[in-house]
């Protein structure tokens, strides 16, 4: 949710008076500050991560890393929230971690903007996927520096 819908300063008496209570709404702030804690938290002192998406084939792909590289974190992300969980990765991996990203396809180049970050911070940067991608997300990728395979 948007933090200015619940805005206190902003509504008036009567609008107040027919939302639900304090604590009832959970501004998006709230929740990406608590998901950014979670990563930083779940990324200390590991030498592999895994950033994937938190269905059925990316955690698939989370067991079979975990099954080769004992102990990868996991980064769950959406393919709405691909740039969010680079930036997190490359801000609170240990440095030259190994780092795949499985079961993720960018829409868009401005998605895979931090990959360059990434790989300059991390070890190995592997991307698997089995979507369709478009040619120039995929180039970009691969100029950034990471081993992807569709």
């Amino acid at each position: 949710m948007d933090d200015w819908l619940i805005d206190d300063d902003r509504l008036s008496i009567e609008r107040k008076s027919v939302l639900p209570g304090e604590g009832f709404f959970r501004p998006d702030s709230v929740e990406r500050e608590q998901a950014e804690r979670e990563v930083a938290a779940a990324l200390a002192d590991r030498q592999t991560v895994v950033v994937a998406d938190p269905d059925a084939d990316g955690l698939a792909c989370t067991a079979l890393v975990r099954r080769a590289r004992d102990g990868a974190a996991l980064v769950p992300a959406g393919p709405h929230e691909i740039q969010e969980a680079i930036a997190w990765t490359a801000e609170y991996a240990e440095p030259g971690a190994d780092v795949f990203v499985c079961d993720l396809c960018p829409d868009r180049t401005g998605d895979v903007n931090g990959l360059a970050n990434l790989v300059a911070h991390a070890g190995e940067v592997a991307w698997y996927d089995h979507h369709q991608w478009d040619p120039e997300v995929a180039e970009a990728v691969r100029e950034a520096g990471v081993d992807l395979v569709v």
